[in-house]
């Protein structure tokens, strides 16, 4: 392969965007990590003394952290949407209080285009 075509590929993955399907499926898989990450942390806090922590309950604190700093740089209504969509366990329709049914896909996405890119994986 010759440069040309080399950086004319590279050019190409560069553009290639992910379907909202799979950004909604990015999004689902952080916020299972850390809800397992946030129960895990809660029961070694109460269950253990902090001298007996591991590098996993640190491992755990620090992702937490990650997505919590992330969260607050964005706008609030990515924030509303981002913890009560995916960090929470909520009510399936759990948006109608804010969003008319209509409206709520494109916030929703538009939410998680801006969590990720904050995040640096966009």
């Amino acid at each position: 392969m010759n440069r040309t075509s080399m950086a004319d590929a590279n050019e190409m993955n560069r553009k290639k965007e992910l379907n909202d399907k799979e950004l909604q499926k990015i999004m689902g898989y952080l916020g299972e990590l850390y809800r397992q990450a946030a129960l895990r942390v809660d029961l070694t806090d109460h269950d253990k003394p902090q001298s007996v922590v591991s590098g996993r309950y640190l491992d755990d604190r620090s992702f937490i952290y990650t997505i919590d700093r992330s969260l607050q740089d964005c706008s609030k209504e990515t924030q509303l949407v981002i913890r009560k969509q995916y960090l929470e366990v909520n009510e399936k329709n759990w948006y109608l209080q804010f969003f008319t049914q209509g409206s709520f896909r494109k916030i929703l996405m538009n939410a998680i285009r801006e969590f990720l890119h904050i995040m640096d994986l966009l």
